[in-house]
């Protein structure tokens, strides 16, 4: 299959395409736990009780073992068979989410992340926008996502990072990301297509070209500081995850996590 086309706007909103999809539903439900367990831990911040919000929570996981956990944890997402799931799975609250906007006042949680959602979303930088919005000042920060502008792996199950031709291309994207920010302070979420197969595979529906300099880029922008960021969004050996935590070693391999911190003001 040949590359998805790149474009400057997304395609179409997805959240009707979320709502009531079985496949998607299906591939949520199946995700092993192990999977969520790096995430879970930035998750759990050291505040007794802490309330947290995990946006496009899927079943439920990460929220109800933070709720079993002691904090007052809340889930949102677009699937509404996944919600119903997980509000039956534990003691977390969920509520269904039609759009970007997040049903809560401006600095509620101490703690606000998503795995693997800001690469489907058609505004990224509202989606980002309404997660700063409701975290206090101090609050933590998660996110994780894949890193589409990778050039280093042999393994890739999506066209954006496979192949020698497309890893020069994405190495040279990347690091043209990287010096024109450094220059400019400028940077651009970019969009793609989605991949339509018959039968669904994570990622397929990815419409954001996510990767870890506008992902940086665009929490300083929202007024967050950085304490942590990796290229694995899980764990692995101690080896592996001593190269996902090296500087530039970190931008070229295979996904992004970022842990910040609000300023309680801006830097000018």
């Amino acid at each position: 299959m040949s590359d998805p086309v790149i474009r400057k706007t997304a395609p179409h909103n997805f959240s009707a395409y979320y709502k009531a999809n079985e496949a998607v539903f299906e591939t949520l439900r199946g995700i092993d736990s192990e999977t969520y367990r790096k995430y879970l831990d930035w998750m759990s911040v050291p505040v007794p009780g802490a309330s947290v919000l995990d946006v496009g929570c899927g079943v439920g996981y990460v929220a109800n073992v933070l709720a079993a956990r002691g904090y007052a944890a809340y889930g949102v997402d677009a699937n509404h068979l996944a919600i119903d799931a997980a509000a039956c799975a534990g003691q977390a609250t969920f509520q269904l989410l039609d759009d970007y906007y997040l049903p809560y006042p401006d600095g509620f949680f101490d703690c606000v992340g998503s795995y693997t959602v800001i690469e489907h979303v058609g505004d990224p930088e509202l989606f980002l926008s309404e997660q700063v919005r409701v975290l206090k000042p101090g609050g933590r920060f998660v996110v994780a996502c894949p890193n589409f502008l990778k050039f280093v792996g042999l393994a890739s199950h999506h066209p954006r990072t496979r192949g020698f031709v497309r890893k020069i291309a994405n190495a040279v994207q990347l690091f043209s990301k990287a010096a024109r920010y450094h220059v400019t302070g400028i940077y651009e979420f970019e969009m793609m297509q989605p991949i339509v197969r018959p039968v669904f595979e994570p990622d397929d529906d990815a419409i954001v070209v996510t990767n870890p300099v506008d992902m940086a880029a665009a929490l300083q922008n929202k007024g967050l500081r950085i304490v942590y960021a990796s290229g694995t969004d899980r764990y692995f050996s101690l080896i592996y995850e001593k190269i996902g935590e090296t500087p530039i070693l970190r931008s070229i391999v295979g996904a992004v996590f970022v842990v910040a911190e609000k300023l309680a003001t801006r830097d000018t």
